[in-house]
């Protein structure tokens, strides 16, 4: 059974405070992470908000925007799943949190764009684990935008925060527009590594409902398989895997 939804009304505006932030990774530096972690999650719908509670959820309909600090998260349809805290265990924790609610689960649905000041990405869903600390978007096209390039993908891009490892896959192509020699790398499946380009600090008191503050990424390793093809002004080579370095070396 379904709760009455409460909340239901055009244009709807709603602020909260757990602290949604969703982060993704591909190129050098780039992170979907808040600047501003601690900031609320204000919430807009222009057919309104809904909140189930046996269900445990809340969902935003109707041009749904989700907006914490610099990150902003637009989609037809917003759900936020929570549950209750379990009892504190790490030392640290806030044992007067026990109780109390946290997010663990996010699902952006329908025209998907998420955006921070260098970098955009589209596709037609999207859903963050906090779990996991997973982001999967799918589409056709997903289309990844930052300051050094883009990649785009037919199927889905992940990125697995706590691994530093991001994967584009179905006829992936990732273009790197700040390099002058145009490089090119395409293939069924590019999974890139990375590694913290600075210190991660992470306030154990707080909710696991936000993701650490994140320095940035730097890209360290690419790798692509199945039908790879790498592509500059010069030359083109192809193969079924290939490995690119961070300086720049590719063996196929």
């Amino acid at each position: 059974r379904r709760d009455a939804p409460m909340n239901l009304f055009p244009l709807t505006t709603l602020t909260v405070g757990f602290g949604l932030a969703t982060q993704t990774a591909w190129a050098q530096g780039l992170s979907f992470s808040s600047k501003d972690p601690d900031k609320p999650i204000t919430v807009t719908a222009q057919q309104g908000l809904e909140w189930q509670q046996t269900e445990q959820k809340f969902i935003a309909r109707g041009d749904a925007q989700a907006v914490q600090g610099d990150v902003t998260v637009i989609a037809d349809e917003l759900v936020a799943h929570y549950r209750t805290k379990a009892k504190a265990q790490r030392v640290g924790d806030d044992a007067s949190d026990e109780g109390s609610s946290e997010v663990y689960r996010v699902d952006a649905s329908g025209k998907v764009t998420i955006r921070s000041k260098d970098e955009t990405a589209t596709g037609q869903t999207a859903v963050y684990d906090f779990d996991k600390k997973v982001l999967v978007m799918e589409g056709d096209p997903v289309i990844l935008t930052t300051s050094d390039g883009t990649v785009t993908a037919h199927r889905a891009i992940q990125y697995w925060s706590e691994e530093n490892v991001a994967v584009a896959e179905g006829d992936a192509l990732a273009i790197e527009t700040a390099a002058k020699d145009g490089r090119k790398i395409k293939a069924d499946k590019l999974t890139a590594f990375f590694r913290d380009a600075g210190p991660t600090t992470v306030d154990v008191k707080k909710s696991d409902s936000k993701l650490p503050s994140a320095k940035g990424r730097d890209l360290v390793f690419l790798q692509g398989a199945g039908n790879v093809v790498l592509t500059t002004r010069n030359e083109v080579v192809r193969g079924e895997r290939a490995n690119y370095n961070q300086i720049g070396r590719a063996h196929v």
